[in-house]
C-alpha cells in the first residue's frame, strides 16, 4: 500500500496532479471519463509517474504551470532538508537540481510567485521566476531567468522560525513567524518590516481580496482577517483572580486588532489546511475534527460546512490538510474545493 498523501498541486492546463506522499513525488493523470463539472465529492486519478524520492518527509510541493517547473521541499531529520527543482515534462523523472541550505535544520514551506499579476496595477516579470522558501529562520529566494539555472540566496533572517509564506503582489511577500509576528518583504528594496502580530504562531497566511488584507491561521482556535492599514494593537486581558477560572487555550497577550475573527476550532495542529478565494469572497479551513468550513470573507458568516468523513469503529479522526480552491474546466467560472483527507485527495462541490 502506498504511503498516504500529504500535499498536492494541480496543473490547470493538463489537470495533472503532483502528489507528495511521505518522501515521494508522483504525477497523476486524470481518468478520461471524469466530468470536471461533476459535484461528486471524490475524484479518480490513475497513477502515472514517480518523479523523485527525497531523503525525508516532504513539507511542500508546487507546480509552476507557466514554465512547467516543479519545486518540492523536505523537512529533514537524520538527513538535511533539501529543495528539489525540476522540469518533469521536459527532462523526465529523477532529473533535477537539489539545493541543501547550509544552516537550516528544517524547511517548513515554500511559495512560488504567481504567474499572473496579483494586483491590477502591477506587471509580472515573466522573464524571471521566483520561489520563496522558509528554511528555519532564514528566508530564501530561488530565482531563474532565461538561462534555466536556479540561483538561491538568503534574503532575510528572522528572530523566530518562519512557518508560513504568501505573495501579496509581484514584489511583496508576507511571512509568518512562530512568535506570531507577520512581516512583509519587498524584493525591490530588499527591506522587511513587521506589519501584524497574531496572538499565536502564524502557521498559515493567505492573501484576501486586497493587497492590504490578510487571513492568518494559527493555533489555539485562531483564524483571523487583518487589514494592515488598521493594525493597531489589541490587549486581551486575563480574567480577574478568584472570579473566573483561567482558560489555558485562550490567548492572553497583545496582538493586532482583527477585522473578523472566524469561529474556528484547532487547539494545537499546525498542518490543517486553509485557502482563500478572493473573487468568491470565501475562506476555507479544516478544523481539528476533520470538518471543512466555508466562511464569507466580507462578514464572517458561515456559508457551508462539509462534515468529517465516516470512519470505521476504532479509527481515529484523520487530518484534512492542503486545501485548494481550483477553477473547474470549461471556462464557466465554476470553482470547487480540493483537499487531502485521510491521506486521499478529495473534491468538494456545491
Amino acid at each position: 500500500m502506498p504511503p498516504p498523501t500529504r500535499y498536492f498541486d494541480h496543473d490547470p492546463l493538463t489537470h495533472n496532479l503532483y502528489v507528495a506522499a511521505s518522501s515521494v513525488v508522483r504525477r497523476l493523470q486524470p481518468h478520461p471519463v471524469i466530468d470536471p463539472g461533476s459535484t461528486n465529492s471524490s475524484c479518480i486519478y490513475h497513477e502515472s509517474t514517480e518523479l523523485v524520492r527525497l531523503t525525508s518527509e516532504i513539507s511542500s510541493i508546487h507546480y509552476l504551470s507557466a514554465s512547467g517547473a516543479m519545486v518540492a521541499t523536505s523537512l529533514g531529520g537524520t538527513r538535511p532538508p533539501v529543495i528539489y527543482l525540476s522540469d518533469p515534462d521536459h527532462d523526465g523523472p529523477y532529473i533535477g537540481e537539489q539545493i541543501t541550505p547550509v544552516s537550516a535544520t528544517t524547511i517548513y514551506t515554500s511559495a512560488p510567485l504567481p504567474s499572473a499579476p496579483s494586483t491590477p496595477n502591477s506587471v509580472a516579470a515573466n522573464a524571471t521566476e521566483h520561489v520563496a522558501v522558509a528554511a528555519s529562520r532564514e528566508l530564501m529566494m530561488l530565482s531563474r531567468g532565461q538561462s534555466s539555472t536556479w540561483n538561491a540566496s538568503i534574503i532575510n533572517k528572522a528572530p523566530s522560525d518562519i512557518l508560513s509564506l504568501e505573495w501579496l503582489s509581484d514584489t511583496t511577500l508576507a511571512y509568518g513567524l512562530r512568535d506570531g509576528n507577520i512581516h512583509i518583504y519587498d524584493r525591490r528594496s530588499g527591506g522587511s518590516t513587521k506589519v501584524l502580530w497574531h496572538p499565536t504562531p502564524a502557521t498559515h497566511l493567505r492573501r484576501a481580496d486586497d493587497f492590504t488584507r490578510l487571513v492568518c491561521k494559527g493555533l489555539q482556535n485562531t483564524l483571523m482577517l487583518y487589514d494592515m492599514r488598521m493594525a493597531k494593537a489589541e490587549q486581551v486581558k486575563p480574567p480577574p483572580r478568584k472570579k473566573q477560572r483561567y482558560d489555558f487555550w485562550q490567548p492572553q497577550w497583545k496582538h493586532s486588532q482583527a477585522l473578523i475573527t472566524f469561529p474556528y476550532v484547532n487547539e494545537d495542529d499546525n498542518e490543517l489546511g486553509i485557502d482563500v478565494h478572493a473573487r468568491l469572497g470565501l475562506v476555507a479551513a479544516a478544523d481539528e475534527d476533520a470538518k471543512v468550513s466555508l466562511w464569507s470573507l466580507w462578514d464572517g458568516d458561515k456559508v457551508k460546512e462539509f462534515p468529517k468523513a465516516h470512519r470505521k469503529y476504532g479509527q481515529g479522526v484523520g487530518k484534512t490538510r492542503c486545501l485548494r480552491f481550483i477553477e473547474d474546466d470549461g471556462g464557466s467560472g465554476g470553482v470547487s474545493l480540493w483537499s487531502v483527507r485521510d491521506g486521499n485527495i478529495v473534491r468538494f462541490g456545491w
